[in-house]
């Protein structure tokens, strides 16, 4: 008597792809402007879709993202895999400052003589001694630098102010009304009697929003003077 042996050819069904899991953590959210690093954990996926909360996006695994105005926003991060797709949210808050600190003041350009030809000291072979002021565009001076540059010559551009005290300790002028006028105001200091050079005005306010809000360098011209300043939000 003879046996045989006969396989089964039915093939083994494969098993289904692991459906992904999406998840993620952050760091960096502080006051505006904020850039905030996403740390990407989501499994059993291969492509990311980020949905920032403020018409940000991004397909990066761990994305970077700047947030320009304070707010809470709620991230959205998509995941998908052979085994579909899955979804998670989270809500961050961006801080809206509410103090600005001028920590410098650099002067690139400044009228070396006044607007009749004639030098601003005495001796006409020597440039002005420049200082800088702050002041409200009126009667109240924020800020007045302790020192001055002498026989300032457009050689010895760019002039660079660091806000500091009578000790030479750099002391940032704080701003909290951001929808005041501020006025920079170049000097030239004499041994009678100051002369104010030139100047121009600006508002805080009108550089919180944009693209480009909460700038932490800002470069103004106005009346001959140009003048870079390094700020800080909080």
């Amino acid at each position: 008597m003879f046996f045989s042996c006969k396989k089964d050819s039915t093939p083994a069904t494969p098993p289904a792809p692991a459906a992904p899991v999406a998840n993620f953590s952050y760091s960096g959210a502080g006051v505006a402007p904020s850039s905030v690093t996403f740390t990407n954990s989501s499994t059993n996926a291969t492509s990311y879709s980020w949905d920032f909360g403020d018409n940000g996006t991004s397909v990066e695994t761990s994305p970077t993202h700047r947030y320009t105005a304070g707010g809470v926003y709620t991230v959205k991060l998509t995941a998908t895999g052979s085994g579909g797709s899955n979804s998670t949210t989270k809500t961050i808050n961006i801080t809206t400052p509410t103090t600005l600190k001028i920590m410098s003041v650099k002067l690139t350009a400044i009228p070396l003589t006044k607007s009749n030809g004639a030098s601003w000291d005495v001796l006409p072979s020597s440039g002005p001694d420049v200082y800088i002021q702050i002041t409200n565009n009126a009667s109240t001076t924020y800020y007045k630098h302790p020192i001055y540059y002498q026989d300032v010559v457009a050689g010895s551009l760019p002039l660079n102010f660091i806000l500091q005290n009578g000790s030479a300790q750099a002391t940032p002028l704080t701003i909290t009304n951001f929808s005041g006028n501020i006025a920079l105001e170049v000097w030239d200091w004499d041994s009678i009697s100051d002369e104010l050079m030139s100047g121009f005005v600006f508002i805080p306010l009108n550089y919180t929003t944009g693209a480009s809000a909460y700038p932490t360098t800002l470069i103004l011209t106005g009346f001959g003077v140009t003048a870079e300043f390094t700020l800080q939000w909080q």
